[in-house]
């Protein structure tokens, strides 16, 4: 058993452990401390008998145990005999004609299996083996000019390895014979001047390393290589879920058997049962279910297609049910749990926990949360007397109970109307069914956003002004029925005029945020600085003329889209135009090559994004199709912002390709008629936000931003222009999963969302990177408050700002305290339109920079996924020159791999590696504050323990030397014995 010093301490207690291990043979310096096991330091084995114990070893007798990643949350142990191992040895100086001539290497780590194939084969033939270094490993142009320089025959690469020598220039020539690969999908094939054979293998560890090779082709430009066919003695089988063989291209899971097979698991007899099964071809012989997808090819290779690992997507994430079962699991209340994807109602999917324990739903939700990020935790927990199975001891997914008929032993459901009707508006809202009047509004999967929703119904229900940190505050439905109690007879209730469709005279009014855009487009025409460009490829067989209708049938729904703005007395105005059929047009690329198709069309798009619109005018909505290939299009379309907004774009995809469905008659549309139009919003917001309503919303944010704004003094590569420009490029950085869920948990516990969370890190890390302690920062929200317009393209969006006192150099706890209450307040008043408030601020002008605040933060979070389309895709295609508003915006999205970070910045303003340096140092300050929540921020490292090494060491030049002499003595004295030495090399 190999044990990697650099595992973590309790991974290695587990495997020594596990495997029984009684004696450690260590080098000085990586002893450890170890109970129960005695170490041995090599230097000790100098002085000890060279004369081996006599002792009986046959072919069944184990050779090694390898450990690998286990589902359970603990390795697995794969004990191979020496027989299987032979096999794969002796194949392997057969097939590849090793000899003592050869030189190869050992370059996968020590505690993988690969590193058996890489030293046994030629050991055993009495070739050399060359040992590489880490930094070999990390560097593919000194590994290839080593593989060179040693005259290196045979060599073994993990797949990311390989793929990184293959873009390297090689000599026409070389001694390499091979590189092996495996590891990893191979996706790419060798040119034809690359001067040695490319191997495939695949083979997991119960099968000794190697299952199937073959060797790649050169100059192939399309697909990906096969895995090729099975090794000596070796048995592959493409078998559907009655274990039959598959035909030549259907994709099935992937058996193994034969010599090579591993005697199963380390104390795992579970497991083998489960892994290791009867051959259904072979009395008497097993197969290794391998838990891969592939096909037949024509010729008898084996394509790959994956893995066949429970794993299932949920608003945009990827998720593996097994880990949550697992997590679920180990806590002490669990004897047994099992999660699934639950659709009991079309388009509602959600992970329902199924529970045989004794703690209470509360207690799980809670302990997964500390576990697990957001999105992997259960929206429903079922608790079950029982998991139902089926005669053949497996479980009886089917036996399971759907969402209503959950048991009711520990929920409190409502007991009231007033408590009705809002678990009513949450059930919409969430897309869950019965819920307790004492769940969390946020457990059950709530987040600001669909809370903005929750209050938009009950607003329009009660017709009352609630407030959404009132959701917040009292967030069960228990707590807010005596708060919503409380506001329905009180004082502060608010009378809402209702939201319907309006009188309409020829000079309909503009909204307040319109308003804004077409003085800018007076002062400033023929700018596309407002323009909303979406660009998504379309593959698959699409029809041309169903999006045609699909394109036209959105305009005659929307208004805004046949809407344009002109003055009229003094006053601008818009004008709805009738609605006419109006051309998708269509453009053609498939006759020029594939390099010159990209061409075309990455100059087609910049085009349109640098292409203004006439709001006098119209149209305010253009579309393009453009044609790539036989089954591959771009579909093109640009809006003005004073029509549209982010949330738009995503109904108008939406309903796009509802529509879409509907034309080609696969499904039917069912979008229900629109209660009003932008136009009537516009309208009731000039009646309702005027007099007392609009100075309480104002007098807020006039105290809020009352005093000297300052300027955001982040460092610049370049002086300000004098008038600002929006040139633009993006960075993009992904943190990883494990400070995700740290971030979510420090909410929980503060009681703050992610958004609180992050904004504050925002906030505290411009103050440490500027060097100011008055931090505003501005970030758009979605504010559609009102059910009737959830659904409207339109332009909604706001800006709400907030602004952070840092002067006392608080702990993040402290900051997010106070961010929270801000974010509370600012959602109180977010009905003024930005516009507004500026207005009545007026803040000093500069056109050197943004009025109020120069940074934007936003968070991601609307969970909106692309529509699913049978036999075609959807890829929404990203903008590598954004415009950027702003000196520098960051937007955070969580992923399925963690949170991705997006930085756009003005180039005007900042060179590319001062953002890539800012962007790892706001790493390094969130992975600190997670971990010192509770410590002031002004005494928190903003650099990584490596990034404080490389400072210290630059400044450690502390050495003795002649003080009499000059250091240019020296120097002279030095080039004057050795002038041809090399005094300086820089790699």
């Amino acid at each position: 058993v190999v044990l990697d010093p650099l595992y973590p301490k309790s991974r290695l207690e587990y495997m020594i452990e596990d495997a029984g291990i009684q004696f450690v043979v260590t080098a000085e310096g990586q002893e450890g401390h170890f109970a129960h096991v005695e170490m041995v330091r090599l230097e000790e084995l100098t002085v000890e008998s060279v004369i081996a114990p006599t002792r009986q070893i046959n072919s069944e007798n184990l050779a090694y145990i390898v450990y690998t990643s286990g589902s359970t949350g603990k390795p697995k142990g794969v004990m191979v005999e020496y027989r299987s191992l032979m096999n794969m040895v002796s194949w392997h100086q057969e097939v590849y004609r090793i000899s003592a001539e050869d030189r190869a290497t050992q370059i996968a780590g020590v505690a993988f299996d690969s590193a058996v194939q890489e030293i046994w084969p030629y050991l055993t033939a009495g070739a050399a083996l060359y040992l590489s270094t880490e930094e070999l490993r990390i560097n593919p142009e000194a590994l290839r000019d080593w593989l060179i320089d040693s005259r290196i025959t045979a060599s073994f690469a993990p797949t990311p390895i390989l793929e990184r020598l293959l873009k390297l220039s090689w000599p026409d020539k070389t001694d390499l014979r091979f590189i092996l690969t495996g590891g990893d999908q191979l996706t790419q094939y060798p040119s034809n001047d690359i001067p040695f054979a490319v191997i495939n293998q695949y083979g997991p560890s119960e099968n000794t390393v190697v299952t199937t090779d073959c060797y790649v082709p050169v100059g192939v430009t399309t697909g990906t290589p096969s895995i090729g066919r099975p090794i000596a003695n070796t048995e592959v089988y493409v078998l559907d879920s009655h274990l039959q063989l598959v035909p030549i291209g259907v994709i099935g899971d992937l058996y193994i058997g034969g010599k090579s097979l591993a005697r199963g698991y380390a104390n795992r007899p579970d497991l083998i049962k489960e892994k290791f099964i009867p051959h259904p071809f072979k009395s008497g012989e097993r197969l290794y279910c391998t838990g891969d997808k592939a096909s037949y090819l024509s010729d008898g290779n084996l394509q790959f297609h994956g893995r066949i690992d429970d794993q299932v997507k949920i608003r945009g994430f990827r998720i593996e049910l097994g880990e949550i079962e697992a997590v679920l699991q180990a806590h002490s209340s669990v004897k047994e749990a099992v999660v699934l994807v639950r659709e009991d109602n079309q388009g509602d999917k959600r992970l329902v926990a199924y529970v045989v324990g004794e703690g209470s739903v509360h207690e799980w939700r809670e302990y997964l949360q500390t576990h697990l990020p957001n999105y992997m935790v259960p929206t429903n927990f079922i608790e079950m007397e029982f998991l139902p199975l089926t005669p053949n001891g497996k479980l009886d997914l089917k036996a399971l109970p759907i969402l209503s008929e959950q048991s009711a032993e520990n929920t409190v459901y409502p007991r009231t109307p007033l408590e009705e009707l809002i678990a009513s508006v949450w059930s919409q809202v969430l897309g869950i069914g019965d819920m307790g009047v004492q769940d969390s509004f946020f457990e059950l999967g709530g987040h600001s956003l669909l809370a903005t929703q929750v209050v938009s119904r009950l607003q329009e229900v009660f017709q009352i002004k609630l407030p959404v940190r009132e959701l917040f505050e009292y967030s069960t439905v228990e707590a807010l029925s005596k708060r919503m109690d409380q506001l329905r007879k009180g004082s502060e209730k608010r009378e809402i005029p209702p939201l319907v469709p309006m009188e309409r005279g020829n000079n309909i009014p503009l909204s307040y945020a319109q308003q804004r855009l077409w003085f800018i487009d007076q002062f400033a025409p023929n700018s596309a600085l407002y323009n909303m460009p979406m660009a998504c490829r379309l593959t698959g067989n699409w029809l041309p003329e169903a999006l045609e209708l699909g394109w036209n049938q959105l305009i005659e729904r929307h208004e805004s889209l046949r809407t344009v703005f002109y003055e009229e007395d003094g006053h601008p105005v818009q004008q709805i135009q009738p609605y006419i059929f109006r051309p998708l047009l269509q453009m053609d690329l498939t006759k020029l090559s594939l390099e010159e198709r990209e061409r075309k069309l990455e100059q087609w798009i910049q085009t349109e994004v640098e292409s203004p619109f006439d709001l006098e005018q119209g149209p305010l909505f253009r579309g393009k199709l453009i044609r790539i290939s036989e089954e591959e299009w771009v579909l093109l379309c640009n809006m003005h912002h004073i029509i549209s907004d982010g949330w738009s774009m995503e109904i108008l995809l939406q309903e796009w390709m509802a529509f879409y469905e509907n034309a080609i008659g696969e499904k039917q549309a069912e979008l229900e008629p629109l209660p009003v139009q932008y136009a009537d919003f516009a309208q009731w917001q000039r009646e309702w936000l005027k007099d007392e309503v609009l100075y309480q919303q104002l007098a807020y944010w006039k105290e809020e931003l009352s005093g000297e704004l300052p300027v955001l003094m982040l460092p610049m590569d370049r002086p300000r222009p004098p008038v600002q420009t929006h040139h633009g490029l993006t960075h993009n950085v992904l943190l990883s999963r494990s400070l995700l869920d740290k971030l979510n948990e420090l909410s929980r516990q503060e009681g703050a969302t992610l958004f609180m969370t992050l904004l504050a890190s925002y906030q505290s890390f411009l103050a440490r990177y500027t060097g100011q302690t008055d931090i505003i920062v501005g970030s758009p929200i979605a504010n559609r408050n009102y059910r009737e317009i959830e659904g409207l393209i339109g332009f909604f969006v706001n800006t709400l700002v907030y602004r952070a006192d840092l002067s006392n150099a608080p702990a993040f706890q402290e900051l997010l305290s106070q961010v929270r209450i801000k974010a509370l307040k600012a959602y109180e008043y977010q009905d003024v339109p930005f516009e507004k408030i500026v207005e009545v601020i007026q803040p000093e002008r500069n056109t050197s920079h943004s009025p109020i605040f120069q940074t934007m933060f936003t968070l991601q979070n609307t969970g909106q996924e692309l529509p699913e389309l049978h036999g075609r895709n959807i890829e929404v295609m990203e903008s590598n020159a954004p415009i950027a508003k702003f000196d520098l915006s960051l937007t955070a999205a969580e992923v399925e791999e963690g949170l991705l970070l997006t930085f756009v910045y003005r180039t005007d303003l900042f060179d590319s590696l001062t953002i890539e340096s800012m962007a790892e140092h706001f790493g390094n300050w969130l992975n600190v504050i997670v971990e010192n929540p509770d410590k002031s921020l002004a005494k928190l490292p903003i650099l990584s323990g490596l990034q404080q090494k490389q400072l210290e060491e630059w400044n450690n030049d502390a050495v003795a030397y002649p003080q009499e002499s000059t250091i240019h003595q020296l120097f002279e004295e030095q080039v004057n014995r050795t002038p041809d030495a090399v005094a300086v090399v820089d790699e």
